[in-house]
């Protein structure tokens, strides 16, 4: 028996956001008033080939306005999404109205960059986990992985490896 492995990030519907805890899961600090968050860029063959040419970077800062700065910073998985749309409210009145559609959004959009996970209680997960060491199945080269990440490049070799799920492992 095989466990389905998800090729996106997941992003849970209205109401299962609202009684989920939202989790950091990218690097992120502070510049001035703003929260930078920095994120994987999800390129295909021809993105890497132009980035190798032009030298562009690998990752991609992004730069929260005042809300969202505050939004990131409460969500560190102790909060589920109505508490955060409570205190977005709370905080910031008619700037975020419809408070829950607003923060939703937010972390939604976060969610598909992979910048924050959506988990079912304080230190539980709503998907599977993943090894975070692997090695590739061609030469064998260790490389460390994201929770999130389903298919990798072996930085080695350049071949494609898929992570599997840790249920998952020894069973066909």
């Amino acid at each position: 028996m095989r466990v389905a492995v998800p090729t996106a990030p997941v992003t849970p519907s209205e109401k299962a956001f609202f009684a989920s805890y939202v989790v950091r899961t990218a690097p992120w600090w502070r510049e001035g008033d703003a929260v930078v968050v920095l994120v994987d860029k999800r390129e295909t063959a021809v993105d890497r080939w132009f980035r190798g040419l032009l030298g562009t970077p690998k990752r991609l800062r992004v730069r929260l306005d005042e809300v969202g700065s505050w939004l990131h910073e409460l969500a560190d998985g102790g909060r589920t999404g109505r508490e955060l749309c409570e205190a977005a409210e709370a905080q910031f009145g008619d700037r975020v109205r419809p408070a829950r559609e607003s923060v939703r959004k937010h972390f939604d959009h976060l969610g598909r960059l992979r910048a924050v996970a959506f988990s079912a209680g304080p230190g539980q997960s709503l998907g599977p986990t993943f090894p975070k060491e692997t090695a590739c199945r061609r030469c064998g080269h260790a490389t460390r992985l994201l929770e999130t990440d389903v298919r990798y490049r072996c930085p080695e070799c350049g071949t494609v490896n898929r992570a599997v799920h840790e249920d998952s492992k020894g069973l066909k």
